[in-house]
């Protein structure tokens, strides 16, 4: 009897004993796995990217001013009011230009979009990407040209968003207040000089609405009642 309960004791000692070593060995790899070293640090370190509020997207296509003249402002993305704009500079996205009453400028993006703005005028380069640009027309009047179809141009004015499919457009946006500043009329003008555009805006009881333009036609969009017509 005794023979026999020291023989089962020897066994459950050395079961017990192998099962937590097999216990600890499994616990030991599990550790190494998650904490291996990445077998490639300097990459991991490339795909880290910085946000600097000073900078664009890396990937954002700039724009250079190839033309100028008379009172030109630029504000920068950081900056909270735009300042006189003395020398040719180049433009981000996030960034905007006015023009005064004799200014006028004009910036191209890329090889294919170019940008005329007339006097008296506000444009935003809200989205400078290359899977799509999007300028928001704030005031006045500016032609918007895009020679190719690789990247889209659209164009907000007011609540209204045109996109020029490889062709010539000529944007205005025209604003009246009262006398307490506020808006009681606003008009958005877009003539299609070259090619096609597609402009689109909801209704006051927010249906969808598209309008497709031909090249020689003119759209009229009253960005208060929210209406548009054709010529």
């Amino acid at each position: 009897m005794g023979f026999y309960y020291n023989t089962l004791m020897k066994r459950s000692t050395l079961i017990i004993g192998i099962s937590v070593a097999i216990g600890i060995g499994l616990s030991f790899l599990y550790v190494q796995i998650i904490t291996l070293p990445d077998k490639n640090p300097s990459q991991k370190e490339q795909d880290t990217i910085t946000y600097d509020p000073d900078l664009a997207p890396p990937k954002s296509l700039q724009g250079s001013i190839i033309y100028m003249d008379g009172d030109v402002k630029w504000q920068s993305r950081t900056a909270t009011e735009s300042a006189k704009l003395d020398a040719s500079t180049s433009i981000q996205q996030g960034e905007l230009i006015e023009t005064g009453d004799n200014g006028a400028t004009t910036i191209l993006f890329g090889e294919g979009t170019l940008i005329d703005i007339f006097h008296k005028s506000s444009v935003a380069f809200t989205q400078t990407l290359p899977a799509n640009i999007v300028i928001t027309h704030q005031r006045g009047k500016a032609e918007y040209s895009q020679e190719t179809l690789a990247t889209p141009l659209s164009i907000r004015a007011g609540h209204l968003l045109v996109t020029l499919h490889k062709g010539v457009a000529s944007i205005t946006l025209k604003e009246t207040k009262n006398t307490d500043s506020q808006v009681k009329e606003s008009i958005v003008t877009v003539k299609v000089i070259q090619g096609s555009a597609t402009a689109v805006y909801n209704s006051l009881n927010y249906k969808t609405k598209y309008r497709e333009l031909d090249e020689g036609e003119v759209l009229f969009y009253n960005d208060i009642s929210r209406e548009s017509e054709i010529y």
